[in-house]
């Protein structure tokens, strides 16, 4: 899997919530750090892209006011990224389940297997 910066793999977060004693947990990506982030997992079909009112595309030296984008192949990171690890994963979102319980003064009991 290509990786330029990191944007996408420092953007990934377990977050939890509690409502009415049910804990919820969700793994997220993107947000500010990486809002392309569904871009790449899915792709893009082609489309074209238009300068805003009063402005212009300058692409390869050329002023222009719209350019046709051929469209971006998939590459998918999170299903994958599941699919391959999904014990470790699963745990991981278990512990902060367990974190989020612990800061709720509710009784966790231990993991299996511990």
């Amino acid at each position: 899997m290509p990786v330029d910066d990191g944007d996408l793999r420092r953007s990934l977060r377990v977050t939890t919530r509690t409502e009415k004693g049910t804990v919820f947990a969700s793994l997220k990506v993107g947000g500010r750090r990486a809002p392309h982030a569904h871009l790449v997992e899915f792709g893009t079909a082609a489309h074209k892209i238009r300068a805003k009112k009063d402005s212009a595309l300058v692409v390869n030296g050329q002023t222009l006011r719209e350019v046709d984008h051929p469209g971006a192949k998939a590459q998918p990171f999170m299903r994958p990224s599941f699919d391959g690890g999904a014990p470790s994963a699963l745990g991981a979102v278990g512990a902060k389940i367990r974190e989020r319980l612990t800061k709720e003064n509710i009784n966790v009991p231990a993991p299996e297997g511990s």
